[in-house]
């Protein structure tokens, strides 16, 4: 139960940030456009603008797909599955601009890149901290190739690089995985309560259900005891007659006038 309720929340929350995770990553994808256009990697950079844009409108239709299935006919865990691979396909589009834009751009275009690509991964591990496997599937295909030029390109303008990069991630993973625990313990407190909302209701209904059945009890006796043939006599604790019916009366040849408030 813990499972398929995680799977719902998760679901839900990848459907309400789609739309915020795509525009930020087409803003970020025009901005590297426009700063390498001029670049030796123009030819390059068309192609890694086509695939990330086929990447996005791939994503949007999962999202459309998922927010219009039928409620009874949705299936969680099949969507966040689906929401997962998206990301990891997305991840590898970023991933393809450190991978073959590197090697055709200076420096400083290198490092334009570079910083581009590591907020793109740490903004995916705060902004999807919720799902670390999702975070994690954009972020580690994403940042790896720029990571790898990093220590390929041994020169010293690259250490302020590191710092950066070390610096972004570091604080976003933090950030995620305390997010994504405490995502987990709304999650359980959430399944308490509903259990416990479901216990006080099933509750009310017993107790409701036994009074009907009391009620109903209650308009049957006098009617029973009224109509039997057999003798009814009732009395409390200090033996003294409270009630007796029809039948109890004629054995005695009393009426009832006569035997209520006397001895047994």
């Amino acid at each position: 139960m813990v499972d398929a309720a995680w799977s719902a929340e998760v679901s839900r929350m990848h459907r309400s940030i789609l739309l915020t995770s795509m525009a930020a990553s087409a803003v970020m994808g025009g901005c590297v456009g426009l700063l390498l256009w001029d670049s030796g990697a123009q030819a390059r950079l068309e192609w890694w603008l086509v695939a990330l844009a086929l990447v996005l409108v791939a994503r949007l239709v999962i999202g459309w797909r998922q927010a219009v299935a039928a409620p009874g006919a949705r299936d969680d865990g099949q969507w966040l599955l689906w929401n997962r691979c998206g990301y990891a396909a997305h991840g590898v589009a970023w991933g393809l601009a450190g991978l073959a834009l590197s090697p055709l751009i200076d420096q400083q275009e290198f490092g334009l890149l570079a910083f581009s690509v590591m907020v793109m991964g740490a903004g995916s591990l705060v902004l999807t901290a919720f799902d670390l496997v999702a975070a994690l599937a954009f972020a580690a295909p994403a940042v790896a190739p720029v990571i790898w030029q990093l220590l390929i390109r041994r020169d010293g303008s690259t250490a302020g690089w590191w710092v950066i990069a070390l610096l972004l991630l570091g604080a976003a993973l933090i950030s995620a995985l305390r997010t994504y625990r405490m995502t987990r313990e709304s999650v359980r407190l959430q399944l308490a309560e509903h259990a416990h909302v479901q216990r006080v209701m099933r509750s009310a209904e017993a107790a409701e259900r036994a009074q009907r059945e009391l009620a109903h009890t209650n308009l049957l006796l006098p009617l029973l005891l009224e109509n039997t043939q057999q003798g009814y006599w009732a009395t409390d604790e200090a033996g003294l007659t409270t009630n007796v019916n029809p039948a109890m009366c004629r054995l005695l040849g009393l009426s009832r006038d006569d035997v209520i408030g006397r001895p047994m």
